[in-house]
Formats: C-alpha cells, structure tokens, sequence
C-alpha cells in the first residue's frame, strides 16, 4: 500500500513562520532544553572578525542545556515527523512542546545544525541539514562529545540576520517576553547569552508580596503586573507546593477583558503539597466524588476562599492601571476629536468624560476592539443616552453584555444618578440666572424712571460682558472696549489665528462694545461676532448704521480676517430704531431673513449685519426659550423694587458670582 511521504519542502511549509524570525526559531530550542529537565540555557556565539566594534561574516552558534539529553533511540523522539513523546498537560506549564517540530526550526537562520547529547549515559550526534530535513545522520557511542550532561546544539549559520544587534537586542527581547513568567515560576531555572544572565526584572511594571492565612495553611503570594504581555503565556494562577514544584496552573479570569493588565500571580503553600491537578478543586457535580470526605470539603471551601482573596487583589491593581490608562485614552481621543463636545447637548463635558472613564475601568474591551470610527459612534451614543430618559438603561446594557462586578455597578450607578443630580440643579440655577439677568435687562431698558439713567459701559456692556449666551451658546469673550479696533484685531490675528507674521493694515482708533468667538469642532469653522450697543435713549438711524458698517468694512479688508472658515456676523442693537433703518431691512429681505433684522450683507465675504431691537432679543428670542422650563421648575423671578440701576446692576453681576 503507498504511503504519504514527507520530504523536505513539506516539512518548511509547515514550518513556513519562522522563515524570516530567526529568534522564535531560537526559542524552541530553549524550550527543548527546560521540557528535558534543564536548569541552564547558555546560548553562545562568536563572529568569526571584528574591527572597531564592528562584527563581521557569520557567527559560530550554539545553544546547550544541562537536561536528561535527548534519547535519540526513541522512535517517536527522533524518526517521525509532527509525532512527540512529551505529555503537554493544560494544568502545567513544562513540557511546552508537543508537536515534534522545533527541532527543525534551525533552517531559518542555519544550513546544518549538529545535535550533540547525553541520555542514559550514552552519547550521541545527530547532524541535520536544511537541504534534507527529512533526513538525518547519527552517531552513537561518541567518544569526542565534551558534554557531561545534557544537549549541545551547534549551527551553521547563513542568515545576514544574526548581527551583534540581533543577539543583544531582538533575541534579548524575545527571550524576556517568552520566558519572563517562567523564571518567576522556576526561579533555579536561566538563560545565559554569552556568559551574561538574562533577567525578567525590566519586565516588571509592578509587584506585590504578601502572606495570607486560611484555616492554618499559609499562603505566599507574589503577584505581578508585566508591562508587555508575554509571547504566548495568558495571565495565570501558578499553584506550587513547598518544594517549589508546580502543582498546577489556571487562567485568572481577567484574561478576557482585552485590558492590557498583563499578569501572573504565583502561590507557594504546603496546602498543595499533595494536589495532583486542578480538578481536585472543581466545584462543579460532575468531577466530585460520589461520597466527598469533609477533608476534600474543606480543601475546595480553602481554595475558592483563596481565589477570591487574590483575585481581589488582582483587581485592586488593576484598577489603578486602567484608570490611568483611561485618561490617556480620553487626551488622545479628545485631541483627535473621537470624543464628543457634548456641552452642545447640556451635559458638563468634565461629567461626561468621568462616566466615559468608569466605563472604560469597567468594560475595557468595549473600546479596545474596532477602530477609531466605531468608537467615535460608541461615544457619541453614550452622549445621547445622558440625555435621554433612557439613561439608566447605559448600565443596564453594559451589565448585560460584560457582566459588571457589582463594586463597577454601584460606582457606575452611583455616578450616574449624582451626574442626573447635579445636572438637573446645575440647569435649574441656570435657568435661574438666566431669566433674573433677562428681568434685569428689561427693567433698566424700558423702565421709564429707570432706563433714562442707564448708559452703555456702565450698565448694559457690563452685564453683557458677564452673560454673553444671549447672543449664542459657547462663545467665548474677546474683547470687550479694550482698545482700538487696531489692536483687537493685532490680539485676534496673533492669539485665534495663529498668524503672528501678518500685518494689520488699519489704523482705526475706535472701539468695538463685544468682541465675541468660538470654533465649531465639527465643521472646523471660526465663529465671530462684533456687537455695537446702544442706550435706550439713542433711537438708531443711519448714523449707527453708518457707524458698525465701518467697523465690517474695517475687518473685512484685513487680509488675516478672511477665510473660507472664518465666519463674520455684526449686530447693532437699540430699544428702537427709525424709518431708515426699516428700509434697510426692507431691502435686503430677499435674502430671507427680514425678520431677524438683516440690513446688510456682503456677499463675497458672507458676512452679516443685523439690526435688533432689545424687545426682541429680550422677550422673542431669549424668554420664550425658558417660559416652559420656568414654569416646570417653579422657577420664581427676583424682584428689584426700589433700587437704582446701579443697585441692579451690580446685584445681577453678584449673583452671576
């Protein structure tokens, strides 16, 4: 009957991922020597001409162990292919290898490798080369192998890979990552480079010792944060006896949340002295005896007592983590505009970013898995649920899907019923202020033994300097009668804009009442509003017009006020105005939007300039947006009976405090 043949070619092609990884190569043959019993690794080599630092042509290469040698002898170990005599256990972390293929990796790097060994006291060479890997030659009973114990490994290398820098860098980081768990398990066991010890020390973000007593037994903990995780090790509970032999191995749980909290925890106790494996703490029916004994009872209460203990001191570590790794995460997602401004939706933007931060301590693979897209939808959905009356299905939906323990439940619970709290108290002293600096405004405006008193600096400018969302949500003030329109416009180009080298041409010495900006984050416009106010006495007219169309056609020329993004409206604003200025606005009705007060627009710049009678800002425009609210909230307007207008203005400024 013909039988499969395995030559050559099929054997790279299943070994066809280590071709250009010389060092993953180099690490199966370290696992080979721990997997044979093996305290020592010493990896040695030496490139044949140096000059000046520098190393030249291919290096002599070899790894040797001090193990139980390899038994050549044995068919399984030697003869098949992808066929191994080692018993991988899933409870244990030695042996490693299982497949029968590391042996072979060496042709990556190498065209020959030379195997020289010791097992059973009998010595052996066994020569393979990359050209016929399903071939070898072997030599027994070899009188001129200096190994007393143990497996020599010597290579004939090719690779232009294997530089100096490869063997101190790449392969050193290699073997810091793979084996950094293991040497905190097996700490009799090492790797030498040259003579030179390799340590997992560098690999240790944090560590945490500690003794613990359950029902007379003591138990040494040893906990660590690695800062990479480990080539192929999940983070595990390592269970050794008082001899400092692995009793078993377990994930932790915390594997399964993709939060970067890379970690072991080792546990030494004569408890496990005579544990064979794992299942003799399960607590599921199935692996239990029919008739327990209450030492097997008491065994699995210790040991889940146990679990518990230190997986909540695993958590308490990796919260701290998690909470830093949050805020960085935030700072990049705000500076790449992932995260929302959601202070446009009412919510306090500090609050908002608090809850996104609990959420991502609680339920990180949420956003470690997807790309930057998906998450800006995450977030942006978060947002609207705040808003909603569905916010409390936010826990609801993230208990259900990652099982929050119940301390995220409460502390996310808790966040968000004190973010509803304070935001409904924040939004009722809003609304509070807001309609006492409207009553106000109106009071001193159209108060006939008051509004021939009040004037444009002293009364209305500084109220508005204090309260300028009338105009708009999110302005920021910029300026506010500090100044020539020269040099407001110099501290606009240099700060706004950025364009310190540009030269404001203007030599315009008047003043400008408010000064108001803001960037819009999603359009990445700019924002600008120029505000010329005037007291109640001064009924508007051409002159007033005449004067702000100045001011427009000031701004507008200078080259450092113009873009595509950069936005300009002006408003002049009076408790009445004249016959002009109503043609005015008659006129440029055709540009739909007479009845919020349009008299001028130039159309090249897209800029704008409104005429608005206080009437209208007060009682249309600001007042019917809070009347329903108002009389929701039981919202009571203060009273300002018997005071001047420098009373009221001054107490509208201090409540603002």
């Amino acid at each position: 009957m013909p039988k499969i043949i395995i030559n050559t070619q099929s054997i790279k092609n299943r070994l066809r991922g280590y071709g250009d990884k010389p060092a993953e190569s180099m690490l199966e043959y370290i696992w080979n020597g721990f997997d044979a019993g093996a305290d020592n690794v010493r990896i040695d080599y030496l490139f044949p001409t140096k000059a000046d630092g520098v190393s030249f042509g291919y290096p002599d290469l070899s790894i040797t162990d001090d193990g139980f040698g390899w038994d050549i002898e044995n068919i399984k170990a030697t003869n098949l292919f992808l066929v191994s005599p080692k018993e991988a256990s899933s409870d244990k972390s030695l042996p490693q290898g299982k497949d029968g293929v590391g042996r072979f990796t060496f042709y990556s790097f190498a065209k020959k490798a030379t195997w020289e060994t010791v097992a059973k006291d009998r010595k052996y060479r066994l020569i393979l080369e990359t050209d016929s890997l399903d071939d070898y030659k072997l030599e027994k009973e070899c009188s001129n192998i200096t190994i007393s114990k143990g497996t020599k490994v010597s290579f004939n290398v090719f690779s232009d890979r294997l530089t100096e820098d490869f063997f101190n860098i790449d392969l050193v980081k290699a073997i810091k990552l793979e084996f950094c768990w293991f040497f905190k398990l097996y700490p009799q066991k090492s790797i030498f480079l040259n003579g030179n010890k390799i340590s997992e020390d560098d690999m240790i973000s944090k560590e945490q010792k500690v003794s613990i007593d359950i029902e007379g037994y003591a138990f040494e903990l040893d906990l660590i944060q690695w800062i990479l995780k480990p080539t192929r090790e999940f983070s595990k509970y390592y269970f050794i006896d008082k001899k400092g032999r692995e009793a078993f191995a377990k994930t932790t749980g915390l594997n399964y949340q993709s939060d970067e909290f890379h970690h072991s925890a080792y546990v030494i106790s004569n408890f496990f002295n005579q544990v064979k494996n794992k299942t003799d703490f399960a607590e599921d029916d199935k692996n239990a005896l029919p008739l327990e004994t209450e030492k097997q009872k008491l065994n699995k209460k210790i040991f889940k007592e146990l679990s518990d203990e230190i997986k909540k001191r695993l958590e308490l570590m990796r919260k701290p983590f998690l909470r830093k790794l949050s805020r960085i995460r935030i700072d990049e997602w705000k500076t790449e505009k992932i995260l929302p401004d959601v202070e446009q939706y009412g919510l306090d933007q500090g609050e908002y970013e608090k809850i996104v931060e609990e959420i991502y301590v609680a339920a990180p693979q949420l956003f470690k898995n997807g790309n930057d897209e998906q998450r800006k939808v995450l977030l942006r959905f978060f947002s609207s649920l705040l808003v909603s009356e569905e916010r409390d299905d936010l826990l609801k939906i993230l208990d259900q899907v990652f099982k929050l323990s119940s301390e995220d439940k409460k502390t996310l619970s808790g966040l968000l019923e004190r973010t509803t709290l304070s935001k409904i108290t924040h939004t009722i002293k809003e609304i509070d202020d807001r309609l006492n600096v409207l009553t106000v405004l109106e009071e001193i405006l159209f108060d006939r033994d008051k509004s021939k008193y009040t004037r444009e600096v002293d009364h209305l400018q500084k109220i508005l300097d204090a309260n300028f969302w009338i105009f708009g949500e999110n302005y920021r003030l910029f300026s506010s009668t500090e100044g020539s329109i020269k040099n407001t416009l110099v501290k606009f180009k240099n700060e706004i804009l950025r364009k310190e080298d540009e030269e404001v041409k203007t030599k315009s010495r008047k003043e400008l009442d408010l000064f108001l900006t803001k960037s819009e984050q999603t359009s990445g416009e700019l924002r600008n509003i120029i505000i010329e106010i005037k007291r109640p006495s001064v009924k508007l007219g051409k002159k007033e017009l005449d004067q702000i169309k100045s001011y427009m056609e000031t701004i507008l020329k200078e080259a450092s006020c113009n873009g595509s993004k950069i936005i300009w409206v002006f408003y002049l604003i009076g408790c009445d105005y004249d016959d002009y200025i109503k043609g005015e606005i008659n006129t440029n009705k055709g540009w739909g939007e007479k009845s919020n007060g349009l008299a001028f627009y130039n159309e090249e710049r897209d800029a704008k300039l409104y005429v608005k009678k206080w009437s209208d800002i007060i009682n249309v425009e600001q007042k019917s947006r809070y009347k329903y609210l108002q009389d929701k909230l039981n919202v009571e307007l203060k009273k300002t009976d018997g005071k001047n207008v420098d009373e009221v203005v001054d107490g509208v400024l201090k409540n603002k405090k």
